[in-house]
C-alpha cells in the first residue's frame, strides 16, 4: 500500500478535451515512469494470485491496484493498455458488490461506500481512456453511468469523495458535449476574420456532399445541437454548485479546488460559444484566481504547475492583460516541465499547446513539429492527432493570410491525412468525420 501511495502521489488523471477548431486541451498529469508501471504490474500479479484464494478480502485492493496501473499507463500514453486495466478493475469491483449484496441489508457499510467510490473512479477513468482514443460517444456512456451509480445510492450522496467523482463526471460530460455538439457552429475568432479575403460564394448548382453518411451525420448534429447546448449548461451549473460547496466545506482538499477550476473553464467555453463575453470573462477570472492561489501554495509541484499552465493556455489570450501575462508564465512552466521530465508525453503536448496559444508563425511551427513526433510515438492517442490537425490548420491560416496559397493547401491536406490515417470513415466518431469534411471544404475553397 505504501508503494501504491508513493506512485499515486506522483500520478494524476485528467480529461483530455480537444475542441476541433482550436485545439483546446485539458488534462492532468503527474510524473511517472515505465519503471513505475512495471512495479505495479508485479504487485498486480501478487494480488491476482492471492485474490484467487480469497476473493472477497482482496478484490477491492486488486481493483484499486488495477485502476492505479491504468492511471500510470494513461499518463505514459499507453491508453489501450490503460483501458484494459480499468475494465479489469470494473469487473472486480462489480464482483465484490455482487458478493456483498446478500450481506448488506439496510444501511450500507463503510467498506461498501468505499467500493462505490472506487467504482465511480473507475468509470470516470474508463471514460477518459476511451475519449483519449477518440471514442467520445462511448466516453459519454461511462460518464452517464458514473452519474447513475451515484444518484442511485443515497449513502454515496452523503460522501464527499463520491460527490467529487460525480462532479468530475459532470465536468467530463460537459467537455465532451462541447466537442460533440458545438464545434460546427463556432464562428471564426475576430483576429482570424480581420480583413482577409472572403471565401468564394457557394454556387447555386453546387453539388451536395457525395457521401450520404456525412450528410446524415450533419443533419443529425443540426437537429440535436440545441438540446446538447441546454444539457451542457445544466450539467455545468450543477458541477459548479456542487464543487463550490465541497471547496467551502473542505478548504484543504486541493483536488476539489482544481476540479472547480475545470468547471469554471467549461463555463467560459460555453459562454464563448454563446458569444457571452461577460460570463466568459468572469468564469476565466474565477478560475485564474483560484489557480494562482493553488500554485503559490504548491510552487514546486509538477502537477500544480501543469494544471495552471494547461488551464491558462485554454483561455483566450486577448481577453485581458492578465491573461496575456499568465500565458507567458504558462509557456515558461511548460518548457521547464519538459526539461525536468522529458519522458512525460503530456508535458510535451502541453508545451505544444502553449506554443499554439501564442499564435505566431514560428511558435505554431514548433508546436507542429512536437506534435508530429508525439503522433508517431503514440499512435493510439487520438487527442495528439486532433491537436496536430488544429496546429496544421493554424499554419494554413497564417500561410493563406500571407498569400502563400500552395503552402496553405499543403497544410490542410496534411491535416486531413493525419485525421484519416488508419481509420475507416464508418469507424470514426461522427464529429471527427464532420471536422474532416469541414477541412476538405476549406481546402476546396482555397483551390478555387
Amino acid at each position: 500500500e505504501e508503494i501504491m501511495r508513493n506512485i499515486g502521489s506522483r500520478s494524476g488523471s485528467g480529461g483530455l478535451s480537444v475542441e476541433l477548431n482550436d485545439g483546446d486541451v485539458a488534462y492532468g498529469a503527474g510524473v511517472v515512469t515505465d519503471a513505475d508501471a512495471e512495479m505495479l504490474g508485479t504487485l498486480l500479479r501478487f494480488f491476482d494470485r492471492f485474490g484467487a484464494e480469497n476473493t472477497t478480502s482482496l478484490l477491492k485492493e486488486t481493483a484499486a491496484a488495477n485502476r492505479r496501473v491504468g492511471d500510470i499507463l494513461y499518463q505514459l500514453g499507453r491508453v489501450e493498455e490503460a483501458e484494459t486495466s480499468y475494465l479489469t478493475a470494473l469487473d472486480q469491483i462489480n464482483r465484490l458488490a455482487a458478493e456483498k449484496a446478500a450481506d448488506e441489508i439496510g444501511e450500507a457499510s463503510t467498506e461498501t461506500r468505499g467500493s462505490i467510490v472506487e467504482k465511480l473512479q473507475i468509470l470516470n477513468s474508463l471514460g477518459l481512456a476511451v475519449s483519449a482514443q477518440g471514442s467520445l460517444e462511448e466516453a459519454q456512456q461511462y460518464f452517464r453511468q458514473t452519474a447513475e451509480v451515484y444518484l442511485a445510492d443515497t449513502s454515496a450522496q452523503e460522501n464527499s469523495s463520491a460527490q467529487f467523482e460525480y462532479a468530475r463526471a459532470l465536468n467530463l460530460r460537459t467537455s465532451t458535449f462541447s466537442r460533440i455538439g458545438f464545434p460546427q457552429a463556432r464562428p471564426l475568432p475576430r483576429e482570424a476574420r480581420g480583413n482577409r479575403e472572403s471565401p468564394p460564394a457557394r454556387r447555386q448548382n453546387a453539388t451536395k456532399s457525395p457521401d450520404p453518411a456525412l450528410r446524415r451525420a450533419r443533419a443529425a448534429f443540426a437537429a440535436t445541437a440545441r438540446q446538447v447546448h441546454r444539457d451542457s449548461k445544466t450539467l455545468n451549473q450543477e458541477a459548479i454548485r456542487l464543487l463550490g460547496a465541497l471547496v467551502e466545506a473542505h478548504p484543504k482538499r486541493v483536488d476539489f479546488a482544481i476540479e472547480l477550476t475545470h468547471a469554471y473553464r467549461e463555463q467560459a467555453r460555453i459562454a464563448r460559444l454563446e458569444l457571452d463575453s461577460s460570463t466568459a470573462h468572469e468564469a476565466n477570472r474565477a478560475a485564474l484566481e483560484l489557480l494562482e492561489r493553488l500554485l503559490s501554495d504548491n510552487s514546486e509541484s509538477p502537477y500544480f504547475r501543469f494544471v495552471f499552465a494547461d488551464t491558462v493556455t485554454s483561455m483566450p489570450v486577448g481577453a485581458s492583460r492578465r491573461n496575456g501575462l499568465a500565458l507567458s508564465r504558462a509557456i515558461r512552466i511548460a518548457g521547464a516541465l519538459v526539461r525536468e521530465y522529458p519522458s512525460m508525453p503530456d508535458y510535451l503536448a502541453l508545451k505544444a499547446k502553449a506554443l499554439l496559444a501564442r499564435g505566431d508563425s514560428d511558435s505554431s511551427a514548433d508546436a507542429v513539429s512536437i506534435l508530429e513526433q508525439l503522433v508517431d510515438d503514440y499512435p493510439a492517442m487520438a487527442q495528439y492527432r486532433l491537436l496536430l490537425a488544429s496546429g496544421l490548420q493554424r499554419l494554413s491560416n497564417i500561410d493563406f493570410e500571407s498569400q502563400r496559397i500552395d503552402s496553405a493547401k499543403e497544410r490542410l491536406e496534411q491535416a486531413v491525412s493525419v485525421l484519416e490515417a488508419d481509420i475507416e470513415a464508418d469507424q470514426r466518431p461522427a464529429m471527427l468525420n464532420i471536422y474532416i469534411e469541414r477541412l476538405k471544404q476549406k481546402l476546396q475553397a482555397i483551390q478555387h
